[in-house]
């Protein structure tokens, strides 16, 4: 994801339930990914989701089926 969103000229962001609710920064070779944890409460990572959705996201992928609701 954070390849293509690169080679689009677009910003990435990826929530992630398991992860402490700080923004995370991970470095993979010469990528970055940023993340925001909701530490396992699902309605952070809800509010997470509806934040960045007011970004007007051009594509949004979830990567588990419980969070599909979110999508709609």
């Amino acid at each position: 994801m954070s390849e293509y969103a690169a080679s689009h000229k677009m910003e990435s962001r990826f929530l992630s339930l398991n992860d402490t609710q700080e923004l995370h920064r991970m470095h993979v070779g010469d990528r970055e990914f940023v993340f925001t944890g909701a530490d396992r409460v699902q309605a952070q990572i809800r509010g997470n989701a509806m934040r960045a959705a007011r970004r007007r996201p051009k594509l949004v992928l979830a990567a588990h089926p419980n969070l599909a609701p979110l999508l709609r």
